[in-house]
């Protein structure tokens, strides 16, 4: 079982001319295997990967093109490494006859054409596809009883630099949004057929008040007070055109909790548990990741105490290892977490080396520097956390850690990020959370299944777009899922999910 269903199959699904190559087969690895013995020559397959799952990817692309079938690979590691010369050759020397960065959604038909002409060229450059083109998804290609929560979204990108995300390379920075029907349509279907949904934006709410009183910059204040409006009318619209709300997943900042308008529009859409990223609560740790904005302590007790007042749980992200931090300060805030913050999820990941993002090129271009033969001051380098080694999403089995802490060893620091998962979902925590919750029974026991179905999943890594465990996700995780899917549609009032 999967947890949440892949958003780029079915919108390639839809992006495909049927009437040039007929009925687009999708496949999703996390759930099963594609059995290569099926592809004949002329057949395309698409792959999209991740950082994640590109060696997987690689293996699948090398057995595809042994079959005689053409290989195109897409997907966010392809458009990380699209503006890095060493490295954008790099799916092309493991197995694809062409590649293509940025968004699928327009490029993916011409691509197809090409192919079928004997015209196809190395690369594509998808760009990033404009609001009113972002295709819906067709829903039909995928098995519904394998996944516990649908994927959709409302648009694509975030205004934000924080260091660590390569959100703005692969995504743009600039926030585009989908027209409002064809969301609409979506979501009153995936809520026939799952009691919660997840709205799959990089940030869904990117222009609160408190965003725009934050920035310097004249012409970009107003360009927020813009979005904010858009964005305004656009949940106002939703809420209206959906009819009832429909119980949902998001991320956004912690700075919307303070946006009236805002908090009161998504709400009405249906939001019930939001991710905030938190990342750290000292002001060392907020300035090591580009997020000096970002809330302290108190602070942060507030944002959940406020969104709980609109009916949203909150979702902390933690980052462990940042270069300020020390096995004290992640143990300090794993117990202020669970005791006295107390969101309803909490992840605490290990930093790392995402391709694209402005921590990832600061240390590849400080491991450039540290191998030349022109010596250089340490004061020099611009990053104090360190890259192990470049290209280690190639290695057969990807290592936990990717950098190097500056005063922490890699034992210590994976020690104090398991010590922190630990200390949250303690069964005598999760047991503490669900007695306090005034639920239906059934809504208790799911709460109960899905935190020790997460931390069995999630602990370690947590929940990003190169995270997921796919199919090495164990029985037991699985089945206490497949538990609290059944029980949550058995909390939801039934008129909820029609």
């Amino acid at each position: 079982m999967g947890i949440f269903t892949p958003r780029c199959l079915p919108v390639l699904a839809a992006a495909t001319p049927r009437d040039l190559v007929g009925d687009a087969i999708c496949v999703d690895e996390a759930i099963k295997r594609m059995d290569v013995n099926l592809l004949r020559k002329g057949d395309i397959v698409g792959i999209s990967i991740s950082t994640h799952n590109c060696r997987a990817g690689y293996d699948l692309a090398r057995k595809a093109r042994k079959r005689g079938a053409t290989v195109v690979i897409g997907g966010p590691h392809v458009s990380a490494l699209h503006k890095i010369p060493l490295l954008r050759d790099e799916p092309l020397k493991c197995g694809a006859d062409a590649v293509v960065a940025g968004d699928g959604d327009d490029i993916w038909e011409q691509v197809i054409r090409d192919v079928l002409e004997h015209k196809l060229r190395e690369r594509y450059d998808g760009s990033k596809v404009a609001g009113e083109r972002l295709r819906s998804a067709r829903w039909d290609v995928l098995n519904f009883n394998d996944y516990l929560m649908p994927t959709l979204q409302t648009g694509r990108g975030c205004p934000e630099s924080c260091s660590f995300c390569s959100v703005p390379q692969i995504d743009g920075g600039k926030p585009r949004q989908r027209y409002v029907v064809s969301v609409a349509e979506e979501l009153m279907f995936l809520r026939k057929h799952f009691p919660f949904v997840l709205f799959a934006d990089d940030n869904f709410f990117p222009a609160s008040l408190t965003r725009i009183q934050r920035e310097e910059n004249p012409a970009r204040q107003k360009y927020f007070m813009q979005l904010r409006e858009e964005r305004l009318a656009f949940f106002r619209e939703l809420a209206k055109l959906i009819g009832r709300p429909t119980p949902a997943f998001v991320q956004m900042t912690a700075e919307t909790v303070d946006d009236h308008e805002a908090m009161e529009a998504i709400r009405n859409v249906g939001v019930k548990v939001a991710l905030f990223g938190f990342e750290s609560f000292t002001a060392a740790g907020r300035k090591d990741v580009h997020k000096t904005w970002g809330p302290n302590e108190e602070k942060a007790i507030e944002v959940v105490r406020k969104a709980k007042e609109y009916g949203v749980y909150s979702y902390a992200s933690i980052i462990c290892g940042l270069p300020s931090d020390t096995p004290e300060t992640i143990a300090r805030t794993a117990n202020f977490v669970t005791n006295e913050m107390k969101p309803l999820i909490a992840q605490f990941t290990v930093i790392q080396a995402n391709p694209g993002s402005p921590d990832y090129l600061t240390m590849r271009a400080d491991m450039q520097r540290r191998s030349s033969r022109v010596p250089i001051l340490e004061e020099h380098t611009r990053q104090r956390l360190q890259l192990i080694r470049d290209e280690f999403w190639l290695d057969e089995v990807r290592p936990r850690m990717t950098v190097k802490h500056p005063t922490m060893s890699e034992r210590e620091l994976l020690a104090s990020s398991d010590c922190a998962w630990g200390t949250f979902y303690d069964l005598r925590k999760i047991f503490d959370r669900v007695a306090e919750k005034d639920w239906p029974l059934a809504g208790k026991i799911a709460l109960a299944f899905g935190q020790r179905g997460f931390y069995d999943t999630y602990a370690g890594h947590g929940i990003s777009a190169d995270s997921a465990k796919t199919e090495k996700t164990k029985l037991v995780p699985k089945l206490l899922f497949k538990g609290a899917k059944v029980l949550l549609r058995a909390a939801i009032p039934a008129e909820a999910a029609v």
